[in-house]
């Protein structure tokens, strides 16, 4: 029964943290804006120039709780395959 745990508890972190990311909603309060002009008009250290045209991604806590719910779900997944794969081996010479 034990050996069911760890699979059961990785694949609902995975389903689970997946579904609250993709329904959680932004929340635009979550930020603040600054704004500076530059001394010179070729200097400049913008997130558009590395992220291209201006583009930002804004992340509400719920999704980034998903995401992390996520990762821990595949990281429990992942340590028991390697478990399973490392005792094998261990078996069979």
């Amino acid at each position: 029964m034990t050996r069911y745990l760890w699979w059961a508890s990785g694949l609902v972190l995975v389903v689970g943290g997946l579904a609250v990311a993709l329904t959680a909603r932004t929340a635009p309060a979550d930020f603040g804006w600054f704004a500076y002009t530059p001394l010179e008009a070729d200097w400049h250290l913008g997130w558009g120039d590395r992220l291209g045209s201006g583009s930002m991604v804004i992340v509400s806590r719920w999704q980034l709780l998903g995401a992390v719910a996520a990762a821990v779900g595949l990281v429990v997944i992942a340590a028991r395959v390697g478990f399973l794969v490392g005792r094998r081996r261990g078996q069979g010479g």
